[in-house]
């Protein structure tokens, strides 16, 4: 392991393989590597008590010394991972974890670890700021990531709320929080932890939001910064910028917990929200985090801007679909405040980029498009200030097959079955991870790195790849060169695929589109002819396959994580070597260990059918 990685404590490893654990009823459970693992527990009950004990010193570091916070949390860790491990699901056998299940029981404790170590000052960041990486450049193959990213934080923010909030309150866009019962209290030591953590976050985006930076201020345009110095103050380097997936992609990561505040119900909470996150009949005002954000994306959304790879300026898929996403968010938690002017315009704003959407899906090739330039997607705006003189550039010569379709899926698709249609949406899509075009989507974005990476060799895709941002990708972690397998875009396709086995098995029934028919076939290595319009049903042999199926494809990328971070600790870097499998690009990444977090929380939340 390189020298300049903090040390993990190497006491670690074995206090993972041997702390055993004693059930209610006295039973004992082996240790966690080779042991017996129950049976999946109610999700909710899962959420809310994993990790009880790995949070407890996130306070006391803010007092004590940052080592006895490192190696006090390592051993919280091992222990209250416990109970993450009830959820860990093999699809061969309910009563013997493989070394697999193993893996991914230990790695997600990892993450959650490394996630915490690359927040605030335990990173050399100010409180409640989310490091990308701590690579600072400091040797000739790292680059300088010691940056926070409004994008990446949100995200990861996004990926811990099921630590410390109910099931009920993580889609907000879909899924509003109901008033007419309290929200319950917090009974265990993660969640009380976890909230002192967010109001961190949330205190620290508030002064990012009034720093003055190249994008304007408040006012003018600079909520869509794309990234900070770690002190909160403003980064003047030439970068990719506006930014538009930001201010929604925070919103989402806050409307949650707003949501769970609203219906605990007590009077500083109330109060909280009123001074620190939304006040209703105002626009812009410092210091009211959601609101600002989700006035920035309704009367910003259509002028486009760069990607979430900080590469290409033009109308983006992922961009526009997360905007979507808080605008139907912001409209319900505002109407909750009785903020009916703002509801109905958030609401008015997510429904003219709903029907704009279907710009992106190419008909000839039978996929979404990532990008389109300025020329190719003009929006009905309802907006007086929409005019644009500005020249833009030409898009680059590319396929637009990538992995920000995974990822739109992934945080910013539909979590209900009942809305999803078999054909082209022409509305306000739902972008289900079971939906037709979302599957045959995903079948092409993965083929076209077919013959791409030396280390997917002599594999069908079926048997995971490693994969990359897009085929045409020249970054390779520090220059242009040969860009390389990211961690983060094969981790989300393993959790795509195990989002739409839990869809399927919901609904009860796969039906088949001439669209999909190459999935299935490929997916099930049939050889009987799968023909459109055949309907699988839950009892069904062939709905049984394909749902088993899901789970091991999506093992199988997954396992293409455990093979390479294997070779580094369990560490995980930006990047995989296409050639030799080996760490490139920002070391520890934040937004790798968050992607694995989640594809790990999807896996686990599978019950056995």
């Amino acid at each position: 392991m390189p020298s300049e990685y903090l040390p993990l404590d190497q006491a670690q490893v074995p206090l993972l393989q041997n702390i055993s654990h004693t059930e209610d009823d006295g039973e004992e459970i082996a240790p966690l590597r080779g042991g017996r693992l129950s049976e999946y527990r109610d999700e909710e009950e899962l959420d809310q008590k994993s990790h009880s004990t790995s949070m407890t010193w996130t306070v006391i570091r803010r007092r004590y010394s940052s080592f006895l916070w490192i190696i006090t949390t390592i051993v919280c860790i091992g222990v209250g991972g416990f109970f993450l491990s009830q959820s860990i699901v093999s699809w061969s056998s309910r009563d013997r974890p493989t070394r697999f299940d193993d893996w991914v029981e230990a790695e997600v404790k990892l993450a959650e670890l490394m996630i915490l170590r690359n927040t605030g000052p335990v990173a050399g960041a100010k409180d409640g700021l989310v490091i990308a990486s701590p690579s600072k450049g400091e040797r000739a193959d790292l680059p300088d990531y010691f940056y926070t990213w409004t994008r990446d934080s949100a995200l990861t923010i996004s990926s811990l709320l099921p630590f410390f909030l109910p099931s009920s309150y993580l889609h907000p866009y879909q899924h509003p929080a109901s008033s007419s019962r309290p929200a319950p209290f917090a009974d265990n030591v993660t969640q009380i932890l976890y909230e002192g953590l967010m109001r961190e976050y949330i205190a620290s985006q508030a002064e990012l939001q009034i720093v003055q930076n190249p994008s304007g201020g408040l006012m003018d345009g600079g909520l869509n910064e794309p990234k900070y110095q770690v002190d909160g103050s403003a980064f003047d380097g030439n970068w990719g910028r506006p930014q538009r997936d930001g201010p929604a992609l925070r919103a989402l990561a806050m409307i949650p917990y707003a949501n769970y505040l609203l219906d605990r119900a007590l009077p500083l909470d109330l109060s909280y929200i009123h001074n620190n996150l939304y006040r209703a009949n105002e626009l812009k005002v410092p210091g009211m985090v959601i609101k600002n954000d989700l006035e920035e994306v309704a009367h910003g959304w259509w002028k486009g801007g760069f990607d979430l790879w900080e590469e290409v300026d033009g109308h983006h898929l992922f961009t526009l679909l997360v905007s979507m996403r808080a605008l139907q968010a912001g409209a319900l938690f505002a109407r909750r405040l009785n903020d009916s002017g703002a509801a109905d315009y958030y609401t008015r704003q997510a429904e003219l980029i709903g029907t704009s959407l279907s710009d992106f899906w190419d008909e000839k090739r039978g996929t979404w498009l990532s990008t389109l330039g300025y020329d190719s997607y003009q929006p009905s705006v309802e907006d007086s200030t929409t005019s644009d003189a500005t020249s833009h550039p030409t898009l680059p010569k590319r396929e637009w097959l990538d992995c920000s379709l995974p990822l739109s899926v992934i945080h910013a698709g539909d979590k209900t079955v009942s809305s999803t249609t078999t054909g082209k949406n022409t509305s306000t899509p739902n972008f289900a991870p079971s939906d037709p075009n979302v599957l045959a989507s995903l079948r092409v974005y993965i083929k076209s790195f077919e013959g791409l990476y030396g280390i997917n060799k002599r594999k069908r895709w079926t048997d995971g790849w490693a994969l990359g941002r897009y085929r045409e990708d020249v970054y390779d972690g520090v220059k242009t060169s040969k860009a390389n397998p990211w961690y983060l875009c094969t981790f989300s396709v393993a959790q795509t695929l195990y989002l739409a086995r839990a869809q399927f098995v919901q609904r009860g029934e796969i039906t088949i589109t001439n669209l999909t028919v190459p999935f299935w076939t490929e997916l099930l290595s049939s050889s009987t002819k799968i023909l459109p319009d055949e309907v699988w049903h839950k009892h069904d042999k062939s709905f049984k396959r394909a749902i088993t199926r899901l789970g091991e494809v999506g093992d199988a990328f997954l396992q293409v994580g455990q093979k390479y971070s294997e070779m580094e600790d369990g560490r995980m870097s930006e990047q995989i070597g296409r050639e030799d499998g080996k760490e490139r690009g920002a070391r520890d990444l934040t937004w790798s260990y968050a992607s694995l977090l989640e594809a790990g929380r999807a896996r686990g939340h599978l019950r056995r059918t």
